[in-house]
């Protein structure tokens, strides 16, 4: 329904059968190219958090390869203690990964809560280590937010019961967060505030 082009959707109580023809079309042509470039492993997504700029979230994101297709799964707030807020925000994201024009689309449904669709957009920051900036896209039942980005290699060796462990958030001043990491959100950030405030201009 989605790509059926439509300009109205139906909503019904039972669900919808899997989605085919026009469907099947749209996906084919969003993975005839050749895979994206970045490698399956385990990586770290630090993002800021929106109306608290003084919190930094870390999420484990695990790429895999799935015949031509590059997949990604990533986990949002599941240190977090039950008694804290933050709890209530533990996501499971699952989708897919496109690169296009050199920039890497991770696009994903969150598995759980409201099943909020997000989009991450990463390019190659010009650094002597490997690190991704740019910005996250994600729409919540309150409207739109957006987020800067950095993402990383995890450490060579890290298991998946280590990275969960980071799926949490973090001060900002917090000893523990990855300098390059901060280093890149803080240009990120600027850079969203300036995209925002030319776009309102318009």
């Amino acid at each position: 329904e989605l790509f059926a082009g439509s300009t109205e959707l139906e909503i019904e109580e039972t669900p919808h059968p899997p989605a085919g023809g026009e469907c099947d079309a749209v996906l084919q042509a969003l993975f005839s190219e050749p895979p994206p470039s970045i490698k399956p492993g385990i990586y770290f997504l630090w993002m800021t958090v929106p109306t608290r700029p003084q919190e930094i979230v870390c999420a484990p994101l695990f790429v895999e390869r799935s015949n031509e297709r590059m997949t990604f799964r990533r986990i949002t707030g599941s240190a977090e203690p039950r008694e804290r807020l933050w709890f209530h925000r533990v996501g499971d994201h699952k989708g897919v990964i496109v690169e296009r024009l050199n920039w890497l689309l991770l696009v994903a449904v969150n598995q759980r809560g409201n099943h909020e669709p997000s989009m991450i957009r990463l390019k190659a920051v010009p650094l002597s280590s490997v690190v991704l900036g740019g910005h996250a896209t994600i729409l919540t039942p309150t409207g739109i937010s957006f987020a800067a980005a950095c993402m990383r290699p995890a450490p060579a060796g890290t298991s998946f019961r280590q990275a969960l462990r980071q799926s949490r958030r973090f001060e900002n001043n917090d000893a523990s967060i990855d300098p390059v990491a901060r280093m890149v959100l803080d240009q990120e950030r600027l850079e969203l505030r300036q995209i925002i405030e030319r776009d309102v201009s318009l």
